[in-house]
């Protein structure tokens, strides 16, 4: 075969290639009751996603201190900082949550104390972090850091730039 374009020898046409064979008058008839359809719908999923937001579970943060001491050795000092994890929702305790996790397995990984301390949020995205939790912090010095943000910045549809601005 010789391509019409380039005049050089090519593949053998492909069926994607073949112009679109036009839509009968049923086939045009449903895809527009469709369309209609949808949209018409429009008015509903919003009213749905509203009354979800407004009805949704509300979150609570786990029971305890929020800040502890585990295991022996050479003290280390770790901080947690950001959002719903941190402030441990969907654990009973706070020594049950990630925060409790974490510290329990840098005591036996390093055989060090652990002195933890969890500062979360709930619901809040990388501006509130930074602006609420972060200037709250005590004044002292921190061996190990765990930052966790971004969950509620991608359910408010942030754009990346501006999450990454508000980060530094």
């Amino acid at each position: 075969m010789v391509d019409a374009a380039s005049g050089t020898a090519g593949s053998p046409p492909r069926a994607e290639d073949a112009p679109e064979k036009p839509l009968t008058a049923i086939q045009f008839a449903r895809k527009i009751v469709g369309r209609i359809v949808v949209y018409s719908l429009f008015p509903v999923y919003f009213s749905q996603a509203f009354a979800l937001r407004r009805h949704a579970l509300t979150l609570t943060p786990a029971v305890g201190p929020t800040e502890g001491r585990i295991g022996r050795g050479d003290p280390l000092h770790f901080l947690a900082v950001g959002d719903s994890i941190i402030s441990g929702v969907g654990a009973r305790r706070i020594q049950q949550s990630t925060v409790g996790h974490v510290a329990r397995f840098m005591s036996g990984r390093l055989a060090r104390e652990i002195n933890w301390r969890a500062a979360g949020m709930i619901g809040a995205g990388a501006r509130r972090v930074r602006r609420d939790v972060v200037p709250a912090l005590p004044q002292q010095r921190f061996d190990a850091i765990l930052l966790s943000v971004g969950v509620n910045d991608v359910l408010k549809l942030e754009r990346s730039g501006r999450f990454r601005r508000q980060l530094l």
